[in-house]
């Protein structure tokens, strides 16, 4: 087996050294200086290249040694002895080594990625490449979470109060003629869940936008200070990963282009997403299920493409959705509906101020949400009476007027802390 090196392009950031590998390096060998004057002497041509094409002259295993800050090793033989003078097991150590599986002879181009795991061979290089996509979506999250964070900045990012957040997802008519009255009458800030197909034809919910417009809701939105969120496209279940950015990214774009606003957060549906990203037939967002987002569609275009999301994930310590808030976001965190038959969610001492009890009592955050159009004449079956909905909502201020709960937007909601 034949190795000769080739050096990256200028624009290909995830072969240059990150502080990651290099953490990841340092963790392997115990005398750093060492390590690099060995690995130069045995081949003084290596300065910062991590692609290395490997000539299989038959079909099989062949193994390579991983980057040291993206300096990759010898392979065979040599680097095996290499590695005895460090210290490193002549068997090999698994964050060091890659296993290389040729599917036949001929040249495979071979990278490494994050904390030195093995790309794969043949067709590693196509896989770096996607890997080197991402990195805008990096940058991208952490402008929007800057963006976040100066807007949480006035009057203060610190808070010893409970925080509650309200949502209103979806249904315009309902939203802007019933609801929308009630929370600036008593100046309760609030947060709205939109699609961005909303107003187009064919919409899920075209009847419940009947007579209203994107320049009512903007007209609004900007007089009363509520802020708008993305809840995807179309409210319909996504059957592929092709149609992901389109629903989630373009969604966002169209709502901020109709809304003049950011849009920083997303607000998932009650659908399911492709690669098992459910919301409507088995919600898998949990304490712990959170994690199977990870690497999804997805996580790309929600957790990459704002600078905050809901979800279904409760509090572990207490089982509810009282959420801890440290003044970064609680990605994924899940809300408590208000919307129930009979106003069991919005009575005294019922659903929504018993959690709000909760918040106060353990120094966390909630999120309540509902649909207007199951408010009395919103339009669909009758859930809760006007006096019911007015009735929490002037509770509500109360707390807040006494000074015991803080009612916020959900950016606000994101990056404020609960804290002395």
């Amino acid at each position: 087996m034949t190795d000769t090196y080739i050096k990256p392009l200028e624009s290909d950031y995830i072969r240059k050294g990150a502080a990651a590998i290099t953490t990841n390096a340092e963790t392997s060998y115990t005398r750093e200086e060492q390590a690099l004057n060995a690995i130069s002497a045995l081949n003084t041509a290596l300065d910062e290249r991590a692609m290395v094409p490997i000539n299989a002259a038959e079909p099989g295993i062949y193994t390579l040694g991983s980057n040291y800050r993206s300096t990759p090793m010898l392979s065979g033989e040599t680097l095996g002895d290499a590695l005895g003078t460090l210290g490193v097991p002549a068997a090999g150590d698994e964050r060091l080594l890659q296993v290389i599986n040729a599917p036949s002879d001929g040249t495979f181009e071979v990278g490494t990625n994050y904390r030195g795991r093995p790309v794969g061979g043949g067709v590693s290089s196509e896989y770096v490449e996607s890997q080197v996509e991402t990195l805008p979506d990096v940058a991208q999250r952490e402008l929007l979470r800057a963006r976040a964070r100066r807007v949480v900045a006035a009057p203060r990012r610190t808070t010893a109060k409970a925080l509650v957040a309200i949502v209103a997802d979806d249904y315009p008519a309902a939203t802007l003629d019933i609801f929308a009255p009630m929370m600036k009458s008593r100046a309760l800030p609030w947060s709205w869940a939109l699609n961005g197909n909303t107003f187009d034809p064919g919409y899920s919910y075209a009847g419940f936008s009947a007579g209203k417009s994107w320049a009512d809701v903007k007209a609004m939105a900007t007089a009363d200070g509520v802020e708008i969120c993305n809840h995807g496209a179309t409210h319909a279940d996504v059957t592929s990963v092709a149609q992901m950015k389109a629903e989630i990214i373009g969604s966002r774009d169209r709502l901020r282009a109709e809304t003049g606003q950011d849009v920083l957060g997303f607000i998932p549906p009650g659908c399911d997403f492709p690669e098992g990203v459910q919301y409507k037939t088995a919600p898998l967002i949990g304490t712990k299920g959170e994690l199977a987002l990870v690497g999804t569609a997805y996580d790309r275009w929600v957790n990459y493409g704002h600078a905050w999301a809901t979800g279904t994930m409760n509090n572990p310590v207490i089982g509810d959705f009282v959420h801890p808030l440290d003044g970064s976001p609680r990605m994924n965190a899940g809300r408590q509906w208000l919307d129930f038959p009979s106003d069991a969610g919005v009575s005294a001492g019922g659903i929504g101020e018993k959690l709000i009890d909760k918040a106060v009592a353990n120094g966390g955050g909630v999120i309540l949400g509902l649909h207007a159009c199951y408010i009395e004449g919103g339009g669909a079956a009758q859930r809760m009476t006007r006096a019911g909905v007015e009735g929490f909502l002037d509770r509500l201020k109360a707390r807040r007027d006494a000074g015991e709960i803080e009612v916020v937007t959900m950016t606000r909601w994101n990056y404020t802390k609960i804290g002395n």
